[in-house]
């Protein structure tokens, strides 16, 4: 497939092998009525292509089942297991008959519902000394099939699947229980999924800056001491998040200052992975982006000298968000704690804040004046190739027209 592809034309993304783009028109400092780009995006056998004008869509879309053996499935409805909405004003990505069918093979009645993911923190001192096979097979079918659905698009469980994953190894009953409490949850909320508005102030070839939140939690974990943090990436105000992470720090940090940093650099990874993927897709002009940081101290450690800070001891790859605010990649930006959409990826929070954090999350919600700026967002998920490249939102916005989708499968 990539040998024929490339003798389409098609380029195939460093940033992104499943993704191949070519722009037979298309000059950002001089866009005309026929300017147009062709995306393609590869899941095993089955072809997602993208085109900011329709009838190249349709063009490319006959070239490539002369090519390949396949079948037209028509308009982009649903991939792998997520149902897809497109319309003028948003797209929309649920999987609503994948959490039925989830709850109905674990016995999960519709009555069976609670307000929260978690009730408590998750301890790994509570596991057992000797594992139970039938309990630890029973977990990771539970925990494997809700992180299919979260990674796909339930980016508000971050929080909740990184600590049940914690004790795979040797779940105790608690942790069972606490396993099908987060099934309760989802069955009360298997309704919700991600939203993407269309947003005209979006123009192809303007400078382009995405966001993220980042937190952490210094120490939280009493068997490690080690710190749990997270972040989110959006892509503007009211959008529906489509970068999520929750987990711990790899070393323990000896101040709160210090997790935030750590947390920091992680985040500016994903950062740094997200702007090139842009920057390969000839869309925009100079991108860079920005994290939104709670803590100022770990905002000020930034812009210190190394060797005359109180950070001359950690590893010097947490200094690697350095280097991107130097190189004018990144910045952080200071936002109040209370806004601190990342809280939901490091601790148990009260059920209201709960609901609204995982709204926004999921773009449920255009109140999204939290924000400290006025900055415009973009991000991309590696969870599943649809939505890992999120070229379906990037697309919905430009100064020509509205671009088309479909899906092709090709016979194996």
């Amino acid at each position: 497939m990539h040998n024929k592809l490339q003798e389409l034309g098609f380029k195939q993304l460093a940033t992104d092998q499943c993704v191949y783009a070519k722009w037979p028109k298309w000059d950002l400092k001089n866009l005309k009525a026929d300017s147009h780009f062709v995306f393609i995006l590869i899941h095993s056998d089955d072809l997602i292509i993208i085109s900011n004008l329709k009838e190249i869509m349709l063009k490319e879309k006959k070239t490539l089942l002369k090519a390949f053996e396949g079948v037209d499935q028509g308009n982009l409805s649903s991939f792998c297991g997520v149902e897809i909405e497109i319309t003028e004003e948003k797209i929309s990505l649920s999987m609503n008959y994948y959490w039925r069918k989830i709850m109905k093979r674990f016995g999960i009645a519709e009555k069976m519902k609670t307000d929260k993911p978690l009730q408590r923190k998750i301890n790994r001192n509570d596991c057992p000394t000797t594992k139970n096979e039938e309990r630890k097979k029973t977990y990771l079918q539970i925990i494997g099939s809700i992180i299919f659905g979260y990674t796909h698009c339930r980016l508000d469980l971050a929080f909740a699947v990184g600590m049940l994953t914690r004790v795979m190894h040797a779940p105790s009953e608690g942790h069972l229980k606490q396993l099908y409490g987060l099934l309760h949850y989802i069955n009360a909320t298997k309704d919700w999924g991600l939203k993407f508005y269309k947003d005209s102030s979006v123009q192809y070839g303007m400078d382009f800056t995405f966001l993220g939140f980042c937190d952490s939690s210094h120490a939280d974990d009493e068997a490690s001491y080690r710190s749990t943090g997270g972040w989110f990436f959006f892509l503007r105000r009211g959008q529906g998040c489509v970068s999520a992470k929750s987990g711990q720090t790899p070393d323990i940090a000896l101040s709160s200052t210090e997790a935030e940093t750590i947390w920091a650099c992680n985040a500016s990874q994903q950062g740094a992975f997200i702007k090139q993927f842009i920057d390969e897709l000839q869309i925009f002009g100079n991108i860079t982006f920005e994290i939104m940081e709670d803590s100022q101290p770990a905002i000020n450690a930034q812009r210190k000298n190394v060797s005359a800070s109180k950070f001359r001891h950690i590893k010097i790859k947490y200094h690697y968000v350095r280097q991107l605010i130097r190189d004018g990649w990144c910045k952080l930006v200071k936002i109040n704690t209370k806004d601190q959409i990342a809280d939901l990826a490091t601790k148990i929070l009260a059920t209201n804040t709960t609901d609204y954090f995982s709204n926004t999350i999921l773009g449920n919600t255009l109140d999204y004046s939290m924000c400290a700026t006025d900055y415009l967002y973009v991000t991309v998920d590696q969870s599943l190739y649809v939505l890992d490249t999120d070229l379906l939102p990037y697309n919905n916005w430009g100064v020509m027209s509205t671009p088309y989708y479909c899906v092709v499968v090709l016979n194996s």
